[in-house]
């Protein structure tokens, strides 16, 4: 999904694609579910792994701060939920891992399956800011969610 919005919605924006998430998150909730973010700041060669935590809210606060971090602009933030038994580290192995690079996310994704993920990117313009959403979900899931993101379209059209 590709949002334009235009200069000025950026704080609804922020705040109605957090909802949607967080309505996801509860359609597709397991008990024993942990949030992470994985993502690379631009010009250093690690990644950074980061542990959000298995509540809902935790989710929540993160992405909604996330979208407010002028130095994450145009960057690709990563989105893994995993069971709690599967540490992150086990997921993303190499710290070089770049969520940039061609063919990923979709890469990990496809190859350690996590529960459900998202990716995530904003681009602030002169006039517009972009915002890119990618969901990798469990083929079961997809109705559910498809109804939850209808709303968020339909609210910042």
């Amino acid at each position: 999904m590709q949002l334009d919005l235009p200069r000025g919605r950026e704080a609804e924006a922020r705040r109605v694609l957090t909802d949607a998430l967080v309505r996801v998150a509860e359609a597709l909730r397991r008990t024993d579910d942990v949030y992470h973010l994985v993502y690379r700041e631009s010009g250093e060669p690690d990644t950074i792994l980061l542990p959000v935590g298995p509540q809902i809210q935790d989710l929540a606060e993160r992405v909604h701060l996330a979208l407010s971090h002028v130095a994450w602009a145009g960057r690709t933030l990563v989105w893994l939920v995993l069971p709690r038994s599967r540490p992150l580290g086990e997921v993303v192995t190499e710290l070089s891992w770049d969520p940039e690079a061609e063919g990923e996310p979709e890469t990990l994704i496809r190859r350690e399956a996590p529960r459900w993920a998202f990716a995530l990117a904003f681009s602030p313009g002169a006039v517009a800011t972009e915002i890119r959403l990618r969901l990798f979900l469990p083929v079961s899931a997809v109705a559910v969610v498809e109804r939850r993101l209808e709303r968020l379209r339909r609210s910042l059209v």
